[in-house]
Parts: C-alpha cells; structure tokens; sequence
C-alpha cells in the first residue's frame, strides 16, 4: 500500500520496491519486535480480568456486555473461544489450519454459544445460505418465543402482525402493544430494540412466508455453495465435463420441512433438515461466518486462492461452511455489497475474530468503516482495528489496480419450471441421499424436478411430458443410506430461443448453476423444454453450445429443461465407444459462434456456400474433407477407431487459412519482385 502511494506521488520503480522493504526491516528489527511485544503484554493483562469474568458467567446475557468491552487487539486463548465467540477449540484448530496451509487472514464473527449445544446434542445441521432469517435471541424470548428455542431456527408469524391483520391498530401500534406487554420501557433502549427485533421478524414473515412454505411442500432445499456470488471459481465442481464446460456450485439438495409447533390458530414452525447420517430431521442452527479472507497485507485474494479457502472450509467436517465471505458478497439486486454491508454484519460494538498463520494467538478486532475502501469483490481494503499488520516486503499482484468487475449473467431457474437434475460432482449424495450420475440407454431413466419442486419421471419418448412418480421423490428424501440414482444428461436453456433457431445457448464454466448438465455429445436426441407443452426433440449436430439439426417450432424461456432421451452408444466409463454418426448442420447457423474446447465425433459438414467450416476438419483441393489422424478424443477419454476419429471443434466460422496462405505467397513474390528491381538499379549505376 506504502508503493501505490509513493507511485501516485510521481516516484519511481525503484522506491516501490525499495519502501516496502525498508519498512519491512524497520518492523523486523528486535527492538521494534520487543516494543510490540511489551504493548500486547500489556493489553492482554489489562483484559485478562474482563476475560476472566466470562469463564464464570452462568446467563448468557452476561457474556454480551463482556464481548463488546473488550477492547480491540485483545489476544485469546482457543480455550476461552467457546464461552466468547461459540467456537470450539476442535473448530478454531481447523480455521488455524487453513490459515497456516494457504498463509492467508481469517476474520470470522462470533454465533451463539448455545450453537455447540445443538450440534453436539441434537446433530443440528448449519444454516445454509438460502435460509436467511435469524436464529433465535435472549431478545426473542422476551417478544413470545421460548427460551428452549435459543440458537436455533424458529419461523413464527409475530404477535404483532396477527394483531394487525385483525385490524387491532396499525403496525407500529401492535408492535408498542407487545413491547409493553413484554415489559419494556417505553422511551428506553431495550425499547427501541424490541422495535427493531419486531420489526425484523415481521419482514422476514411477509418475505419468506411463502418461499419457505413452497420449500416445506417440495421437500428439499438446496444448500450448494454459491461461488459466483462471492466472486470465486469453484475448483472442486469447476471439473471440465466433456463439453469443456463447468458447474458454478455444487447442486446439492438436502431434506427440508416446516414441523408445527404452535397452538391451534397460530404459525410456529421448527424449521428442520435432513441428517443423512442420523437418518431423521434435525434442528438448524447458526454457522460460523466469515467476514474476510485476505494476503496477510490486507490485500484481496485472487479467484483461485479465494476457491481454495472456500472448498477447504466447505469440506472440513467441523466447519462444513455454509456460503463465503462478507466482503466478497457480489452487489446484487437483493444485496448490496461493499464497506457499509460488512459493517452491517454486526452489532454495535461487537467484535470480530482474526486468525493469523504462525504461532500468534487469535484477536479481537473491529471493522473500521471510516478507514476502509470497496470498488469491487476483487478491490478492496477492510481495516481492522487490533488486526494483524504485516511487515512483509512483497506486493501481491491483487495490490495492484484491477479493472472494473462487471458481475456475470446467470442462468437462475424460475419458481414453478420444470427443471433438468444436476448430477453429483463428489462421492456423497447430491439430492436427499441420492447420489445423480449420468448413465447409459440401458440403466439411466428420464427425471427432472416438476414445478412444484418434486422429482418426476418424462412419460416418454414421443410427447415428453412431466408423469408423477411420488415413490421416487420419497426414496431419495427419505431415511436409509446413500443410494444411486443413474439419469440422463441434462442441461438447461441459458437465454431465450426463437422459433427457427437452431442454436441453443447453455451455461458455460461462466454462467453455469446447479442444474448443467455434463457427458452431452454429438448424435445425442434432445427434448428442449421437457416437461412442459412446448416439448421438442432434436438432435445435436456440434456445440456452440448446441447446434441441433433442424430449426425450432417452440421458443423456449430461459431456464428451461434440456433433457437426453435417446443417446449414442458410451462405454462402460462413460466414453464414446466406436461409431458412425452423421449429422448435417443447417446453413443457417451464425458464423461468429464461438464453441466451448470440446470433440465432435463423425460429423459430416456440407461444404456448400454459405455453410460453416469447423477447424480440426481440413478440405483438401477436390472439396473433399478429411480429419487429422492425431485429433483428440476431448471429454471422451478414447480416440476411437475404424472410420471414426474424434475432432476438437474450436470454433464455427470461415476457414481463413487458403487467404492466409494467399497473403503470404503474394508477399513473398512481392520481396523478390523487390529484390530483383534493386539489382537491376545497382547494375545499372555500377562504375564502368
């Protein structure tokens, strides 16, 4: 940071290396190690009191006020996490891990004590991303829900808001009827958040009410990680499918419902997931959150070092993270991103917790809105208060200014549309306790999820509609052990089709979600919008990202089921086994398509005016075409033999090569030309 602002003053290169350095010494030298010793000496003693107090507290609403006085920089042991921060040891012990191994600063926040209780007592499963509503508080309880419920998910329509649908008064004047009732002092702080806690859950009622009552109805929720959103690559479900094309997030589904606790006539709702391994419905209780993962200067991680940590956390089987980070939460139209947002992460006063690779002992810090900077998911700086400071002397390359992010499109399937199964990318189960692999003609069966959320089986080949199949649905999100589910490839529609269109666009390693499909390949008969009344079937003719063979009768909307129903012979392993497949593409596709590092497997393409030439397929002088012997097999994994050889398909357009060629032979005869008029002249002018 020192180089950019001698940069920005006119100094040269040389100062930008020759600063840091120097400031790196001067940070190193004993005396100023001893210096910085003595002070957190200094402050941990001062502390050590306030710490001590909450080891012995037996309310958990004692521990608030301890928490937020603690001043920043304040070193702690691992021990005395649990009581403060509702971290274990065991679950500290794996954040420090990652720190150490990717040499890399974690600020996380702290959750509720009571968390731990769940988890170790009732095998409670952590919030997941898509269920945004708060555990339960002390606050809370005060308002009308139990005390048993603390720390954990509780969906309860506020006494305020039946009061107001009753036509008791306005909003605000059933809220202040409740705050009363509870006690409250009017005038007071405890009075203003008993508003604000109010207020919370009755936006949170008329926001969810319906999604989660839709989520209960389906079954199951889906709990992927969203990598897209915090501007990070998956390097787990980013494994190339044999399009060349990756997955965004993990498409994982788990078991979810709504279980009634409440009194005739009132909504209270235990919201619950489905424990695999203890094979019934658990609790849901509060995650660790991450607030920001950066180089040790502070500096933003890159889209590969930022995956890394993500995967490390979501992996380890203590931390199991649930979604990123804070900081790094792309500005979208529901959320928006940036310094105001991570501040918003906690309350007033509360602090947060940094860990640091090395032998140093974790802190509490505190986010400095005023001394913090965010232009975008990879340009930022988030000062912490009492965090580390590195005396480093390199600069990471994402110190250095960065071009505007602009925020992918995505491809999000809409509520009540039938869309494709995504297919599981590890060895655990991806939908309930089913584990979805793409197979063969003989074993796999045609499924989607129906509008209403619940897996289906397509009636059949000829009319691809959508039959109800509830013994399915019930085998995947009931109790037992993991079971195979072997289905189709699928995909889905990435933007809306036209009538007559023969290219179907759908998500890349870019624009990916859950639901894209892998292991697609030329020959395959698709149904475009399965599932639905405008089903069609084609076949593929090459990708870009499908070319089918004949033009479209339907438009298709974008989130759409592609789903294969008859498929060209694979191996065993899921390679194409040996082959003639002929397909003809229409004329009429558009010559500026670029197509995903992918293989074409015995495609004829008419050598006809206006029709596209694929690279990879030469044409030698009679307009005959012939494939290189040493092409590729691609995603195959087999190179095939006989009369079939697989061919990289890079790209769709006209083949330059013969005006290349042209060029370059004109410009050589010009050189000669050249050459031959400069000997004439010296032949002439030569001394006789």
């Amino acid at each position: 940071n020192t180089a950019r602002l001698w940069s920005s003053y006119g100094a040269d290169a040389i100062g930008q290396v020759l600063i840091p350095i120097a400031l790196a010494k001067i940070a190193k030298a004993p005396a100023t190690v001893a210096i910085l010793a003595r002070v957190q000496e200094a402050l941990n003693a001062r502390m050590a009191p306030l710490v001590g107090r909450a080891a012995t507290a037996t309310r958990i609403e004692e521990l608030v006020p301890i928490l937020e006085s603690l001043a920043s920089g304040t070193e702690l042991l691992p021990a005395q996490l649990e009581t403060l921060y509702g971290i274990t040891e065991a679950e500290y012990a794996a954040l420090k891990k990652i720190a150490d191994d990717l040499g890399i600063l974690m600020t996380v926040r702290s959750r509720h004590e009571t968390s731990i209780k769940w988890i170790r007592d009732f095998a409670a499963k952590l919030k997941p991303e898509a269920l945004k509503i708060k555990t339960i508080s002390e606050m809370d309880t005060k308002l009308g829900y139990k005390a048993s419920d603390i720390g954990r998910l509780v969906f309860k329509k506020p006494k305020a808001l039946i009061a107001f649908e009753k036509g008791e008064g306005s909003i605000g004047e059933a809220m202040a009827k409740v705050a009363a009732e509870s006690g409250f002092e009017p005038g007071s702080m405890e009075w203003q958040n008993a508003f604000d806690r109010q207020m919370l859950r009755v936006k949170e009622w008329r926001k969810y009410e319906k999604e989660y009552k839709r989520l209960d109805s389906q079954g199951w929720i889906n709990v992927s990680v969203d990598y897209e959103a915090n501007a990070a690559a998956d390097s787990v479900a980013n494994a190339k499918s044999s399009l060349g094309l990756a997955k965004q997030n993990l498409g994982k589904y788990e078991g979810f419902q709504l279980r009634s606790v409440g009194p005739p006539g009132e909504e209270e709702y235990v919201v619950e997931m489905f424990n695999r391994k203890e094979g019934r419905f658990v609790p849901i209780t509060g995650d660790i959150d991450p607030i920001a993962f950066t180089h040790l200067d502070g500096s933003p991680l890159t889209a590969a070092e930022h995956a890394r940590v993500l995967d490390s956390m979501r992996l380890d089987p203590l931390l199991q993270a649930q979604h990123g980070e804070s900081t790094t939460l792309v500005t979208t139209k529901y959320v928006d991103g940036g310094v105001d947002f991570v501040v918003n992460q906690f309350k007033p006063g509360e602090p947060g917790l940094q860990i640091a690779p090395g032998p140093s002992l974790p802190r509490v810090v505190r986010v400095n809105g005023a001394k913090s900077r965010w232009a975008n998911s990879f340009d930022y700086h988030i000062h912490m208060d009492g965090g580390f400071v590195y005396s480093g002397s390199y600069i990471p390359k994402t110190a250095l200014p960065l071009p505007a992010y602009t925020v992918p499109a995505a491809a999000i399937p809409a509520v009540a549309k039938v869309r494709a199964l995504p297919a599981a990318t590890t060895a655990a189960a991806n939908v309930g306790r089913c584990r979805v692999t793409f197979g063969t003609p003989i074993k796999n069966i045609n499924t989607v999820v129906d509008a209403n959320g619940k897996l289906a089986r397509l009636a059949g080949p000829k009319n691809n509609q959508v039959q109800e199949d509830p013994a399915l649905h019930s085998e995947c999100f009931s109790a037992g052990p993991d079971i195979p589910l072997v289905v189709s490839p699928a995909t889905t529609v990435l933007e809306g089709t036209a009538v007559d269109a023969v290219e179907i666009a759908i998500p890349t390693g870019e624009q990916g979600w859950a639901e894209q499909g892998a292991d697609l390949r030329v020959g395959d008969q698709v149904t475009i919008g399965a599932g639905g009344a405008t089903a069609e079937t084609r076949t593929i003719a090459a990708f870009g990202s499908i070319i089918v063979d004949r033009p479209l009768e339907f438009a298709h909307e974008a989130g759409e089921a592609i789903v294969v129903t008859a498929m060209v012979p694979r191996d065993g392993a899921g390679g194409t086994t040996t082959t003639t497949t002929t397909t003809t593409i229409p004329s009429t596709i558009p010559s500026t398509t670029k197509a995903p590092n992918t293989t074409i497997a015995a495609t004829t393409i008419p050598t006809t005016a206006g029709s596209p030439a694929v690279r990879g397929i030469s044409t030698d002088r009679s307009g005959n075409q012939s494939t290189p012997a040493s092409a590729s097999s691609g995603g195959s994994g087999n190179s095939g033999s006989g009369t079939v050889t697989a061919t990289p398909l890079a790209v769709t357009g006209n083949d330059s090569s013969r005006t290349t060629a042209l060029a370059f032979c004109l410009a050589g005869f010009g050189i000669v030309l050249m050459a031959l008029a400069k000997r004439r002249v010296r032949q002439r002018h030569r001394p006789r």
